[in-house]
């Protein structure tokens, strides 16, 4: 499991560098429930390892401004 230096990035990035894993991401733009941007906290292929870190991180985040899944490519 990879946590990240929590820069911003556009949704079609994290796709495209992410792609095949789940992630962890504190949402910081979307428009009519989209997500534009974020900042991944957290990253692996193993969905369980991602997934155990929720409950610490929505605590840490009491508004829904997380997401959890897995990326995947943008098509060309």
């Amino acid at each position: 499991m990879t946590t990240e230096q929590e820069s911003v990035l556009a949704f079609d990035e994290i796709n495209r560098k992410y792609a095949g894993e789940w992630l962890l991401l504190r949402v910081t733009k979307t428009e009519r429930d989209k997500i534009l941007e974020g900042s991944v906290i957290a990253h692996d292929t193993d969905r369980e390892k991602i997934a155990a870190m929720l409950p610490r991180a929505q605590e840490q985040q009491p508004r829904p401004s997380l997401a959890f899944f897995r990326a995947k490519s943008p098509p060309m």
